[in-house]
């Protein structure tokens, strides 16, 4: 597989398998992630915090299911005033 590059490395297969799983469940162990792309939990958390720290990991995030609450719709707005 051909390595992607970002500002401060490659990401290789591994890193892509360990960003898929994320994806799919962020709540997903570090343990767990270790047993998925054969690496130690220590291995996991290093190449999990450089993801982090490149910003090619944003954050971690909540869905909810405002059905599941008892509404129709839910709207979740975010403003970002523009400097200047």
């Amino acid at each position: 597989m051909k390595r992607l590059r970002y500002e401060n490395g490659d990401i290789d297969a591994t890193d892509i398998k360990l960003l898929d799983v994320l994806v799919a469940d962020a709540r997903t162990s570090i343990a767990e992630l270790g047993r998925v792309v054969g690496l130690s939990p220590p291995s996991v958390s290093e190449r999990i915090k450089r993801l982090e720290e490149a910003g090619v990991i944003e954050g971690y995030t909540v869905k909810i299911n405002p059905k599941a609450l008892g509404l129709p719709f839910a709207v979740w707005l975010r403003i970002r005033p523009i400097p200047g």
